[in-house]
């Protein structure tokens, strides 16, 4: 019944495999961050940006013997379709940018808070972001930025910590955080969001 019930949620709300990264800059230049230099590690890194999704059915991932039972992933749901993000595969960009009908989100997941969040990437400004995985951490979490490093926001606090405006905040959609189990057994219709090049 729980389940059911988050799907109504859902439908009004609307919303470590290593992943392929290239250290380029480390932490050097403090200033340029509106938070204490102390909460930021690591450096801009090459992640590669996933904005064409793939997905498969329920019955074909579960085949593929890749995700357990209690395998964690977040669902979307979108103009009365259920829609998986697995962990497993989410993990190797850490953000995923999607596209349902005229609205344009990013679902992100960070492997070291297991924290995932889904954004819409039309900022307030009326700018629309394509996003990915920056590399840095603030407090351990990870910080999403725009392809054009103009922007980066702290993932759980959805606040701009960098760039040109501090007050630039990314909106988010409701997502419900469960089991590939629950999935077979309550969305067996939901479309799964796959990543072929997991190990």
């Amino acid at each position: 019944m729980r389940f059911f019930l988050a799907l109504y949620v859902l439908s009004l709300a609307a919303c470590t495999q290593d992943s392929p990264v290239t250290p380029t800059e480390e932490v050097a230049n403090t200033n340029v961050w509106f938070v204490t230099a102390g909460s930021i590690t690591g450096g801009t890194t090459t992640f590669e940006v996933m904005d064409t999704p793939e997905y498969n059915t329920v019955m074909a991932i579960d085949a593929s013997g890749e995700l357990q039972e209690n395998s964690k992933l977040a669902l979307l749901a979108r103009d009365g379709q259920v829609y998986a993000f697995p962990y497993y595969y989410t993990n190797y960009y850490e953000v995923v940018n999607v596209q349902f009908g005229a609205q344009k989100m990013a679902i992100s997941f960070c492997p070291i808070t297991k924290s995932a969040i889904c954004f819409d990437r039309e900022l307030s400004t009326g700018e629309l972001v394509t996003l990915k995985a920056s590399g840095y951490l603030y407090n351990d979490n990870m910080v999403p930025t725009d392809t054009n490093n103009k922007y980066f926001w702290s993932q759980m606090a959805t606040k701009a910590i960098r760039g040109e405006d501090s007050f630039l905040k990314l909106s988010t959609f409701n997502i419900f955080e469960t089991t590939w189990s629950q999935v077979k057994l309550y969305f067996p219709t939901a479309m799964v969001f796959t990543q072929p090049n997991v190990d």
